[in-house]
């Protein structure tokens, strides 16, 4: 097994490398693929029963976290301190990442996500439920999608692919088994600018009523009594996971896909599922009713098109 997840590991890094950007620079990433920070990565595996491409994102999102912001961690790399770092620091990185999730789920996803509501049930007002929610950006964009399009600049890379049109969110319940602290939240964004985007986002949106984030494990959450009072009063219900289910090892990625699609199929619902294959390089796509209809250029959902 030990070899496995090894082989895994550096499978993972290999593809990841394949597109570098700031925590995800050359320095790092052969930092990454030093026997002790495999090690390391693989008992996260391990004691956390995480997938390989997990275990690493938040191995390096725990460094970013301990080193206290974003340019100190860039710091490690300039000095050449990362090794001596992660050595002293490594019960805490081990630790927090076994507890921790990979939680940047970026307001950019919302647009696609805008799109396809947009083509697939045009002119009505949609409730959603996103499970693993992480801080809840994407509802967020979908509720005040109007005034977020209206500032882009602020908040989207320049050719920032936008929705057709942008349809009306009537609620917003988001399932989050450990919602994350703002920290920990930017610990996990790997590109400065789309953390200096997702900072402002967050300054300038309004938490407002019909938007909740319900602290709870996503599997079972059709008992949940928040999604039944949801589904009781609103007829048009999507489904969304973003970047989720590739962080679950086989079984329960099928587990959760089958309740999904279950709770889905009992209440004429639809699923919205943005994913990504890590065997693969940058194959990020959008599934609708479980069905592949969409490729994504990255997770940031920068831009897409119809298969």
């Amino acid at each position: 097994m030990t070899k496995r997840n090894k082989k895994e590991i550096k499978a993972f890094i290999d593809v990841v490398s394949l597109h570098p950007g700031n925590l995800w620079n050359e320095y790092t990433v052969a930092q990454l693929r030093t026997e002790y920070v495999i090690n390391l990565i693989e008992s996260i595996m391990f004691l956390a029963h995480k997938t390989a491409s997990e275990a690493t994102l938040v191995f390096l999102a725990a460094v970013r976290y301990l080193a206290g912001s974003y340019d100190s961690f860039i710091a490690l790399a300039v000095n050449n301190n990362f090794p001596v770092f992660v050595k002293a620091h490594e019960a805490q990185v081990r630790a927090i990442g076994v507890l921790r999730k990979v939680q940047a789920n970026l307001p950019e996803r919302a647009l696609t996500v805008m799109d396809i509501i947009a083509e697939k049930l045009p002119n009505r007002e949609i409730s959603v439920i996103e499970i693993g929610a992480s801080y809840g950006a994407i509802g967020k964009c979908l509720l005040q999608g109007t005034q977020i399009i209206a500032n882009r600049e602020k908040y989207f890379i320049a050719d920032q692919q936008l929705p057709s049109s942008i349809p009306v969110l009537n609620r917003y319940l988001g399932i989050e088994i450990d919602p994350p602290d703002l920290d920990w939240l930017f610990a996990c964004v790997p590109v400065k600018d789309a953390l200096r985007r997702l900072s402002d986002f967050l300054d300038d949106t309004r938490t407002q009523k019909n938007f909740q984030i319900l602290e709870a494990s996503a599997f079972g959450f059709a008992d949940f009594p928040e999604v039944r009072a949801l589904v009781n009063t609103d007829k048009n219900v999507v489904v969304l996971t973003s970047f989720l289910l590739y962080q679950f090892d086989p079984y329960l990625r099928e587990k959760l896909r089958g309740e999904i699609l279950a709770f889905t199929g009992l209440i004429k619902g639809h699923w919205i599922n943005l994913d990504v294959d890590t065997t693969k390089e940058n194959d990020c796509y959008l599934e609708w009713d479980g069905q592949r209809l969409i490729d994504l250029q990255d997770d940031y959902c920068a831009r897409w098109s119809r298969l």
